[in-house]
């Protein structure tokens, strides 16, 4: 994803799925950038990626509630 100016300040994103992968790489550039990352997931992220985490099963309807 371009990022098309330097700084993400003051932007919040949301990241499902952030705890590895493609998820946990949007979470890296994001944070990198600036912005204010919460990530949600079933699993904690292996290492600390410098977003919040929130455990929830979006697989789920009550997990889905339980994030809302």
């Amino acid at each position: 994803m371009p990022i098309t100016h330097d700084s993400l300040d003051g932007l919040r994103v949301l990241v499902t799925g952030g705890s590895r992968g493609l998820g946990a790489a949007t979470v890296r550039r994001f944070v990198a950038a600036g912005a204010s990352v919460l990530t949600a997931s079933r699993r904690r992220p292996e290492e600390d990626s410098g977003a919040r985490f929130i455990a929830a099963d979006l697989s789920t309807q009550q997990g889905v509630a339980e994030l809302g």
